[in-house]
C-alpha cells in the first residue's frame, strides 16, 4: 500500500490523513487516465480547448506514474513538489496556467480519489 499524506495534514502518517493507494498496475493505469482527464477537463473548461492541455495532462500523468513506480511512500507534497518542479522546464506559453498550478490540481485529484474510496 502506498500512504498519500495531505501536505497541509496536521502530522504526516497520522490516521486518517493518508491516502491508501494499491501499487497494481491497473490502479496505476486508471490514477494516470484520472489525472490526464481531470487536468485536461479542468483546463479545457476554465480556459478554452486547446492541445496543450491535453499534454499537460499527459505529461503530470506520467510524471506521477514514474514517482510511484521509484517509491512507494510518497506522499502529496512530494508528488505536487515533483511535477510543479518538472514542469518548469515544460514549453507552457500556450496555457495560461503555471507549474504549480497543474500540479496543486494533481494533489486535489488525488485527494478526490481518495475521498471517494473512503466513501
Amino acid at each position: 500500500m502506498l500512504g498519500f499524506v495531505h501536505p497541509f495534514a496536521g502530522g504526516r502518517g497520522r490516521p486518517g490523513n493518508t491516502l491508501s493507494v494499491c501499487r497494481c498496475s491497473d490502479r496505476l493505469q486508471m490514477e494516470k487516465g484520472m489525472i490526464q482527464k481531470g487536468i485536461t477537463s479542468w483546463l479545457d473548461e476554465e480556459y478554452i480547448p486547446q492541445d496543450i492541455h491535453s499534454k499537460l495532462g499527459t505529461r503530470a500523468a506520467e510524471l506521477y506514474a514514474e514517482m510511484k513506480e521509484e517509491n512507494e511512500g510518497v506522499d502529496v507534497g512530494d508528488v505536487i513538489l515533483k511535477i510543479g518542479s518538472e514542469l518548469m522546464d515544460y514549453d507552457m506559453k500556450e496555457a495560461f496556467v503555471g507549474p504549480y498550478d497543474v500540479a496543486n490540481r494533481v494533489g486535489s485529484i488525488l485527494l478526490e480519489l481518495q475521498s471517494d474510496e473512503s466513501g
